[in-house]
């Protein structure tokens, strides 16, 4: 890595730290690292992950999941777009739009700018094989979870608009060719498999207002009494009205 691109890193990581959550927050393991009863190994790799291109894993491959305020109002979001950036290997933009249940009929979609900064990158001690071990044949190299901070900005000029902000986790596996490939490894065969999943708030720009905002591919983080699915993400029917 370049000394431009390196300090570039530490400016984006200093923001990254920044904008974290406080500290009456529960710990970022307490959220993610318990995937599928897992526990990730203690140490960063960032420096060791860093320079590979995870533009694709940040790309849903199943509708996501989210709902917006106390009250799980259903949250319709949609990334058109993810790049790293060229110079910051450690920053990703993202595109895309978001709309919200009860929206008004004909109003089209929220358009979205904003970027991911990755601050840790931390790895399975033990690979996983998925079931019957079907995976172990391509002989993956190492498995793990990249965590980052995002920031999102809807457009201003649109009337309830605001931003998302908060921590992310997205699960991958190097494979034998050193390539980052999206990790399904168990998709189907564990309970309470996930990914690319995101806990934050949503910050009215009119009003400065802040409501919880989280999202996820097959399950939602911190989603309360809305998940009542124990294989599956399941929506408990008492939230119907609210677009579940």
């Amino acid at each position: 890595m370049s000394r431009r691109a390196f300090a570039s890193l530490l400016l984006a990581l200093s923001w990254a730290a920044a904008s974290a959550p406080s500290a009456g927050d529960p710990p970022a393991d307490e959220w993610f690292a318990g995937r599928k009863g897992d526990r990730l190994g203690a140490e960063n790799r960032l420096e060791t992950h860093v320079g590979q291109d995870f533009s694709s894993l940040f790309v849903p491959r199943s509708p996501l999941l989210g709902f917006v305020g106390r009250d799980f109002r259903r949250l319709y979001i949609r990334f058109t777009s993810v790049r790293r950036d060229p110079a910051v290997p450690a920053v990703y933009h993202v595109v895309g739009f978001t709309s919200v249940h009860g929206a008004a009929a004909g109003e089209p979609p929220t358009e979205f700018r904003g970027s991911v900064t990755v601050t840790a990158i931390r790895e399975y001690p033990e690979l996983h094989y998925g079931a019957d071990g079907w995976y172990r044949p391509l002989a993956p190299r190492a498995e793990g979870a990249l965590l980052g901070q995002y920031r999102f900005e809807e457009s201003r000029d649109r009337a309830g608009s605001g931003v998302f902000e908060g921590e992310m986790a997205l699960y991958w596996v190097l494979d034998r060719d050193g390539t980052m490939q999206y990790d399904d490894i168990r998709l189907g065969s564990s309970d309470g498999y996930r990914n690319n999943q995101y806990r934050g708030r949503w910050t009215s720009y009119r009003t400065g207002t802040s409501k919880p905002a989280h999202w996820g591919e097959y399950r939602v983080p911190d989603s309360g009494d809305l998940d009542v699915g124990v294989g599956e993400f399941v929506a408990n029917p008492k939230y119907r009205q609210q677009g579940w």
